[in-house]
């Protein structure tokens, strides 16, 4: 995984991770673990949770953050089982990747509302957010908020996860607006 250190990942993931450089205006790295790959390469068992391939996983996403690039989490290979794969877009939620690999069109929706932040979780990052710019928690490291201690590193998360709204935001618009261009030029 493009100068991981050897520490962070042991040489059988390394054959499990494919990396993709693409060229444009803005250089993007990311990240794709291959549970399929790390299989292959380990014996491990492709079983419903991915137990065996949990430890596997948190590394990578430890270290695709240390070297600030994104990470999606590999393909399901069942496409009738549903709720396996909206139980696996989940999980590589919760571990921190950022999207999922997917291998047909029936999984972008179910994908796209599990990795989106749901109104709550945008809800409680306003007020976190809300919390740190008011005047008297300025300088402060950490602040209490709805009777629990929020750290900057809470305030971090908050905000991007508050940039991910807007970005889903702006993406929508963006269809709205070619689908109306689309529309208007027939």
């Amino acid at each position: 995984l493009l100068g991981v250190p050897d520490k962070l990942l042991p040489a059988e993931i390394t054959q499990g991770l494919k990396t993709r450089y693409l060229k444009g205006p803005i250089h993007h790295f990311e990240a794709l673990p291959s549970t399929n790959d790390l299989a292959k390469e380990t014996g491990a068992r492709l079983v419903p949770g991915r137990a065996p391939m949990a430890a596997w996983l948190s590394m990578a996403v430890a270290a695709a953050r240390a070297h600030g690039i994104e990470i999606l989490d590999g393909v399901h290979n069942e496409l009738a089982d549903k709720l396996g794969f909206a139980e696996e877009c989940a999980q590589g939620r919760d571990f921190g990747m950022d999207g999922k690999t997917l291998i047909h069109p029936d999984q972008i929706g179910p994908c796209n509302q599990i990795f989106s932040p749901d109104e709550a979780e945008v809800a409680r990052a306003r007020r976190i957010v809300a919390a740190f710019d008011l005047p008297e928690n300025s300088g402060k490291g950490a602040i209490r908020l709805d009777g629990r201690m929020v750290e900057l590193l809470h305030a971090a998360m908050a905000r991007r996860t508050l940039a991910l709204v807007d970005a889903i935001a702006a993406n929508v618009q963006g269809q709205v607006a070619a689908i109306q261009d689309k529309g208007s030029a027939q």
